[in-house]
């Protein structure tokens, strides 16, 4: 007896240690299956590739541009809705400054891009498009699923906000794809 059982044991470490050691697919981060669809896009001074196809257009302001900064700027968003709502955002706004906008201008560029109720963690220093930049992360102070990215890259004479929002379902790839494959054209830049 003890020696069927000695055998079960072994046959079944060594299957254990089979399985185990049996080739594992290669793996890593992979995208969450919600962002698809991805197009490439010009915007006229940048390139940037956003999922579900072509963003659509339009003001970022209504008529309450913070000072120094153009009323006219452009949102250009790419968007998933369900029943409650917008559920996902990829976008980019693009905010023309007076050729001396402090600061002030600058951050007030930023707030307007902040729906009410969240709580920034950030700035980080990051590098987009080549150049230096900050990144801002948002969640809701109720500790709700809604969850906020936003890049902010100033040249001489525009401000570009990157902008990704969900519920926490996108993977590190999605929003790095998104904000990876921004460019400047030659003119915008620095």
């Amino acid at each position: 007896m003890r020696g069927i059982l000695l055998f079960g044991l072994v046959t079944f470490t060594a299957g254990c240690g089979d399985k185990a050691a049996a080739p594992r697919p290669a793996g890593g981060p992979t995208t969450s299956g919600v962002a698809t669809g991805w197009k490439d896009f010009d915007g006229g001074s940048f390139k940037v590739t956003f999922p579900w196809g072509n963003p659509t257009h339009r003001p970022f302001f209504h008529g309450n541009a913070p000072a120094g900064v153009s009323d006219d700027a452009t949102n250009y968003s790419a968007e998933k809705m369900d029943k409650d709502g917008i559920t996902h955002n990829f976008g980019i706004v693009v905010v023309r400054t007076a050729r001396k906008s402090g600061p002030e201008a600058v951050d007030a560029v930023l707030a307007t891009a902040v729906p009410p109720k969240m709580k920034r963690s950030g700035p980080t220093a990051v590098t987009w498009a080549g150049q230096p930049a900050e990144e801002f992360k948002y969640e809701p102070e109720d500790g709700g699923p809604t969850r906020l990215v936003i890049r902010r890259l100033v040249t001489d004479s525009t401000v570009y906000l990157g902008v990704v929002r969900d519920r926490g379902d996108l993977t590190p790839v999605d929003v790095a794809r998104f904000f990876d494959s921004f460019r400047l054209h030659g003119a915008a830049k620095k």
